[in-house]
C-alpha cells in the first residue's frame, strides 16, 4: 500500500496510510514558538483520521518520503472520528475533535 513515512533527524517515527487509500496531508506549525508540532491528517467518505507526530526541537530535521508498505507496518491513528450519518449526506466538513483522547474512536 501507498503510505507517508516521516522520519525526524532520520529516525523513522511512523509510517501513514490508510487501509482505502484515501488522500492524506501533513501539517507543522511552530504554534508553541519553541518547538514544532506536527499531523498527518486524511479523510474517506466515512471516517476522519490523526496521527500526532512527535514534537521537534530547533534545528532537528523533518523528512518526508511516499513509500510502499506492508499493512502491519502502518501506524494505527491516534484519533479516529466516524462522520454522522448526517455529515455524510449533506458532505458537510469535518466537526470539532477537540477533547478527544489519544486512539479515542468516536
Amino acid at each position: 500500500m501507498r503510505a507517508l513515512q516521516v522520519s525526524i533527524e532520520g529516525r523513522v517515527v511512523g509510517i501513514y496510510a490508510s487501509p482505502d487509500q484515501a488522500p492524506f496531508w501533513a501539517v507543522i506549525g511552530n504554534i508553541p514558538h519553541d518547538y514544532m508540532r506536527g499531523s498527518i491528517m486524511l479523510n474517506t467518505p466515512t471516517e476522519s483520521w490523526q496521527w500526532q507526530l512527535p514534537d521537534m526541537q530547533e534545528g532537528e530535521c523533518v523528512e518526508f518520503c511516499l513509500t510502499e508498505a506492508d499493512p502491519e507496518s502502518v501506524s494505527p491513528p491516534h484519533y479516529v472520528r466516524r462522520h454522522a450519518i448526517e455529515e455524510i449526506a449533506d458532505g458537510e466538513s469535518e466537526k470539532d475533535n477537540e477533547g478527544r483522547g489519544e486512539n479515542e474512536v468516536t
